[in-house]
């Protein structure tokens, strides 16, 4: 899977692919010119202004910034077999894309098999992964595929999920922000040392019952997507989407992790969106208090396509609001006294600096003192047989 960000390549500025290694080979390969026009090149390599650019991502690169204030971050999973791939499978990914003004994050899956029957099992990583998110409460909606219903057998799910696997990968989930809460992380000054005494290693893939997963996936929501048609009817207003979904949400349930499950509908958003400068709605393009704009994509309508926040009410804004005209009073607050510390501070070292300026001098005074008196007992010892008289005497007896 890769990101394309923005569709249209005509106008404005450059516009980038973005995927792993192995994804943008692919892409190369097809989009060459002769199976389909050839519309994007590597970053480097000479191409019309409106070509897209090929932007790959290395899995362990840190989050990447890929619009103003949005970064995404991707990890490497598997999507079934294949003979004539080097690791013996077809490579998908999955993204982490955060805002990076509020830090909240939503992340989106690219075709995938259960890790409990791939040759390549890699789907726990992102787990852990996003299980630090959900701690943090950065990370509140999953977009996973589930392409078959219940009933599938394994040989027939071609690199892909069932309602039975999506529960499996949940619980797999469930499992990492559990253990993710019990852990303590090292000091961050003593890291290179907790790394060096062991505790900083990858710790074994565990299991828990279900009794300790109860709620770890509380405000969590899954969006199921990818749900392949089949040739089955169903009642009015209800597709396959819904079918699987509902099975899926069935599951979970009855585990009790806390996930809400939704099936992905077209134009559906997964929250509102809050102006980051006053907390208010937005409902417009701008918001209607400060006119900040958001950062992300919106329809021709001022509807936003994705949204980076959870659902919150009329009674956590308001709380929201309060909080936010505190913080702005601590702020105005700690603005004073840090320009009152800093005053005091400078007088204080100008203090410090007479007080030094009085002993150097003084020190030199001392210093001098001494050298007129070993003077003087020099001249004492050159006193001749005739004592000396008048001022003379008076100055040596002195």
């Amino acid at each position: 899977m890769s990101m394309v960000i923005t569709a249209g390549s005509q106008d404005g500025p450059t516009k980038y692919i973005y995927g792993l290694e192995r994804t943008i080979q692919v892409l190369e390969t097809l989009f060459n010119g002769l199976i389909w026009p050839k519309l994007a090149a590597r970053i480097g390599e000479p191409a019309p202004p409106f070509f897209y650019r090929y932007r790959p991502v290395a899995p362990s690169e840190k989050y990447l910034q890929i619009a103003p204030s949005i970064s995404a971050r991707t990890f490497p999973i598997s999507h079934g077999s294949n003979d004539q791939s080097p690791d013996g499978t077809y490579e998908s990914s999955a993204w982490f894309v955060r805002n990076d003004q509020s830090s909240q994050e939503f992340l989106f899956f690219g075709d995938v098999e259960p890790d409990s029957i791939s040759l390549l099992p890699r789907t726990r990583a992102v787990w852990k992964h996003a299980a630090r998110r959900i701690r943090r409460k950065q990370l509140h909606t999953i977009f996973l595929e589930c392409s078959w219903r219940n009933g599938r057998k394994n040989k027939e799910l071609y690199g892909h999920l069932s309602p039975p696997h999506v529960l499996d990968e949940m619980r797999n989930l469930a499992t990492e922000v559990v253990l993710a809460t019990r852990e303590q992380p090292p000091p961050s000054r003593l890291s290179f040392l907790w790394n060096l005494l062991g505790y900083g290693t990858q710790r074994p893939e565990v299991t828990l019952p279900d009794r300790e997963l109860k709620g770890a996936l509380e405000g969590v929501r899954l969006v199921v997507i990818h749900c392949k048609a089949t040739s089955e009817t169903f009642p009015p207003g209800k597709s396959i989407a819904d079918v699987i979904s509902a099975e899926v949400r069935e599951l979970v349930k009855g585990v009790g992790l806390g996930l809400e499950v939704v099936a992905a509908k077209q134009g559906m958003t997964i929250g509102h969106v809050f102006c980051l400068s006053c907390i208010s709605q937005l409902r417009k393009v701008a918001c209607p208090t400060c006119n900040w704009v958001p950062v992300v994509p919106q329809t021709s309508n001022g509807a936003c396509v994705i949204r980076l926040y959870p659902e919150i009410g009329e009674d956590e804004t308001a709380r929201l609001k309060q909080e936010n005209n505190t913080l702005q009073t601590v702020n105005k607050s700690l603005e004073i006294s840090v320009k009152d510390a800093e005053r005091a501070l400078r007088e204080k070292i100008k203090e410090t600096v007479d007080l030094t300026r009085t002993l150097v001098a003084i020190i030199l005074l001392l210093d001098r003192c001494e050298d007129l008196k070993n003077e003087l007992k020099k001249l004492k010892g050159q006193r001749t047989q005739t004592p000396p008289t008048g001022y003379c005497r008076r100055v040596i007896e002195a």
